[in-house]
């Protein structure tokens, strides 16, 4: 069996529509008391008064709080011509464009095209005052924005916040980062973008930098795990300065360097006995040599290189001899004065390969 399709007359549905829509608006003021709506109407007469005192501030105020109670577009209205007059232009471009969308929503209101032409007067007029400004902030996960007094919810960072014209404070802050402040100045029509990236506090780092000093001392909670093992043979070092003493290494690397210096020195004179053997049999005159034969003069030619060589490893060997000198007196007068007594911890070890004997210590 087939059934037809049935038809559906829907000629009077819009009507049904306005119905419900009425009856929720009805359901809406009846919400407010007639003691409210009273208070209400008192309030706009003190606001309208206000004004004309020329008090737009007290103005602004009352009528705020009237509409709290219960807004409407001339109520808006007023609240938008009053922002324009204190020169808060970017607050009266909002005020007017919401007056002119709730006006034009509201086609049973008698002066609606009065309201709507006000509330356009005034956001065209302010948008000739207003300019843009687009902050980023870089660096801290949820940074606090703020522009003049207005704080930007998360939805409002990185687009363009419509300001007054003139001097824009802007001033981001994070926990645990250092806040920053920009003063700029905003022409009218312009977008001003705003990048900052944010820094740890000062405090943040000197907490750190303690934690990290705490962790190198002997009673520091992060004490660095000590070397276990067989020393025996080994005399150590029981001087009790930490290890962290800027100082404590110095001696011993001149110490080394002292001892090292010994090699240049050593060729230096070797060069010099070269340059003597490389000589024997010619007489040695201040401007040139005589030698007695074909074959002591050959060998006399090297005499030169042997000498040259010589100067050079000497000066080697004297540069490093009072390097180290010097290094071992600046060490010594920076130790403490429990460190005087030695220079270096001295190593002697004993094993099956044999003995040996050595300096300990940092370099």
């Amino acid at each position: 069996m087939t059934l037809a399709p049935r038809h559906v007359r829907t000629t009077g549905l819009p009507w049904i529509v306005c119905a419900v829509a009425t009856f929720a608006s009805t359901e809406a003021l009846a919400q407010v008391t007639d003691t409210e709506l009273a208070a209400r109407r008192t309030l706009i007469d003190q606001a309208s008064a206000a004004r004309a005192a020329n008090n737009p501030q007290q103005a602004l105020d009352l009528a705020q709080r009237a509409g709290r109670i219960q807004m409407t577009p001339s109520l808006r209205m007023f609240i938008a011509e009053t922002l324009a007059a204190m020169g808060n232009h970017a607050e009266a471009m909002g005020a007017a464009d919401r007056c002119a969308q709730e006006a034009d929503r509201d086609a049973t209101a008698s002066n609606r095209a009065q309201i709507l032409a006000s509330c356009r007067a005034v956001a065209t007029n302010a948008r000739t005052h207003v300019g843009y400004v687009t902050v980023t902030a870089r660096g801290a996960a949820s940074p606090t924005i703020r522009i003049n007094d207005t704080t930007l919810s998360e939805a409002l960072v990185g687009v363009p916040f419509v300001v007054n014209e003139g001097a824009v404070r802007v001033r981001v802050t994070a926990d645990g980062f250092a806040s920053v402040s920009r003063e700029l100045t905003v022409t009218a029509g312009s977008t001003v973008p705003v990048e900052i990236v944010m820094e740890r506090s000062s405090t943040e780092r000197v907490d750190s930098s303690t934690r990290n000093r705490n962790a190198q001392r002997p009673g520091g909670s992060d004490r660095a795990p000590r070397a276990t093992g067989s020393t025996s043979g080994v005399a150590r070092d029981t001087s009790g300065s930490r290890a962290d003493a800027p100082t404590r290494g110095a001696p011993v690397g001149a110490v080394v360097l002292l001892a090292s210096s010994a090699i240049p020195l050593g060729a230096s004179l070797g060069f010099y006995f070269a340059r003597n053997g490389a000589l024997a049999g010619c007489a040695v005159y201040p401007t040139y040599v005589e030698c007695a034969s074909a074959q002591q003069a050959s060998a006399a030619h090297g005499a030169n290189t042997f000498a040259i060589l010589s100067g050079v490893a000497l000066g080697v060997g004297v540069a490093t001899l009072v390097g180290g000198a010097v290094w071992l007196g600046v060490g010594l007068a920076a130790r403490p004065r429990r460190e005087q007594g030695s220079v270096a911890p001295i190593a002697f070890n004993i094993g099956n390969d044999g003995a040996g004997l050595g300096v300990a210590g940092r370099f």
